[in-house]
């Protein structure tokens, strides 16, 4: 998932379709696994899913060779909770992130706006304020008033539509949205914390019918994003070709559309990190549209049996207001960042986002 998960619960399948019940701690950079006895598991070269050793004074988990629910993980002399090290860890992530190519907008946006808040004089001290003192300017700018980003929605031969388009529009748009438990609607969670400041709404667009069959896109084979990515171009190919309007969605000053959140329909098949595993990124080549604007960030996750705040609001909050996560990206074993008490973080119920 694009937000971090802390001792979630995951099925998984091995090649020959059994499944395994895994509690997991991560983000779509890295994460670990583990059975519901604590024993950690990793997938060996086979795809089967595999109790792990610790290698190398922990700079790897390897795959022990013993498959999971194959023997009893006690009798093969395996400690519990397995982790690797720091460095390793953090290693881990940073190869990750360059895996995935481009560097999103809204973190250019946030390295502009350092840059130009460090190049600003101590409020106070004049121009030959030292660079090496505590930089009093305020940022640039803020997020309010209203913004307008795009939601696609995509189903496949194999999986079609479970949730309808206007269920999801009432959950991005509507005041007082109630659906499947949830406290309001993404419109509500943004006006509410801004003190009615920011105004956000989505654009949510007809389902697009995949090109192909949903097993196409979740193709474990192929590197992790590309078929996502390639996913995306097509539904935003159909959606051009429909006519659509896109000078009402917000740009940045760059005129790049701020926000596209990408549902697609079924639960979520692939392992971790592979396939359509939610996340988000940056598409490796801008998508251009009519009136020199384009696409570059976006969000995809699966739509699952029913619709829930908290991820989308934290990748909006990247999105729209050029907000950076607040947990550990580089280390799964070592601290929480600010823990549940923001949506940066671990956000607090999915229903109901701090």
């Amino acid at each position: 998932m694009p937000s971090p998960f802390v001792g979630e619960l995951f099925t998984f399948s091995n090649p020959d379709d059994t499944e395994v019940t895994l509690r997991g701690w991560g983000n779509q950079f890295e994460a670990v696994f583990e059975t519901l006895d604590g024993y950690t598991v990793v997938q060996g070269n086979d795809g089967y899913y595999e109790y792990a050793t610790l290698a190398g004074g922990g700079e790897a988990l390897l795959p022990s060779g013993t498959r999971v629910n194959a023997a009893d993980p006690e009798t093969l002399g395996l400690p519990k909770h397995l982790r690797l090290a720091r460095e390793a860890s953090r290693m881990q992530a940073s190869n990750a992130k360059e895996a995935m190519g481009a560097t999103p907008r809204w973190m250019q946006r946030r390295q502009e706006n350092a840059t130009r808040s460090n190049a600003r004089p101590p409020q106070g001290l004049g121009p030959e304020a030292s660079p090496d003192g505590p930089v009093g300017a305020p940022p640039p700018g803020t997020t309010t008033g209203d913004y307008l980003g795009l939601v696609l929605l995509i189903d496949f031969s194999d999986f079609p539509q479970g949730i309808s388009r206007q269920e999801i529009d009432d959950f991005c748009n509507k005041p007082g949205y109630t659906g499947f438990g949830n406290n309001g609607s993404a419109f509500d969670y943004y006006r509410d914390v801004s003190d009615g400041k920011l105004r956000y709404k989505n654009s949510v667009a007809a389902y697009y019918r995949a090109a192909h069959p949903r097993t196409y896109y979740t193709d474990p084979a192929i590197p992790y994003g590309t078929r996502a990515q390639e996913l995306i171009k097509e539904a935003l190919d159909s959606l051009v070709a429909s006519g659509f309007n896109f000078s009402t969605l917000t740009v940045d000053s760059g005129n790049f559309i701020q926000a596209l959140s990408v549902f697609y329909a079924g639960a979520r098949s692939n392992a971790w990190s592979q396939g359509l595993w939610p996340h988000s990124w940056a598409l490796a080549t801008t998508y251009s549209v009519a009136g020199g604007r384009k696409f570059s960030d976006y969000q995809i996750t699966d739509l699952g049996p029913q619709l829930t705040l908290r991820t989308f609001c934290h990748e909006n909050g990247h999105m729209i207001c050029d907000f950076p996560d607040l947990y550990d990206y580089d280390s799964v074993n070592v601290g929480n960042g600010i823990g549940q008490y923001s949506l940066m973080c671990f956000g607090g119920s999915d229903k109901n986002p701090t």
